[in-house]
């Protein structure tokens, strides 16, 4: 099975609350990220 590699981040606020979102079509929460294009740094990856 190849490897799946993907950039995420845990973003709180100041009183604690962590952002998730959901995909559209999806029923499940997840932290903010996605899969980098061909080049991309995880930072940038994390800012798109």
């Amino acid at each position: 099975m190849p490897d799946i590699l993907v950039s995420a981040a845990i973003l709180t606020d100041a009183d604690g609350r962590v952002l998730v979102v959901r995909k559209q079509g999806t029923t499940r929460f997840m932290q903010p990220g996605g899969k980098p294009e061909s080049g991309e740094t995880p930072s940038q990856t994390l800012r798109r």
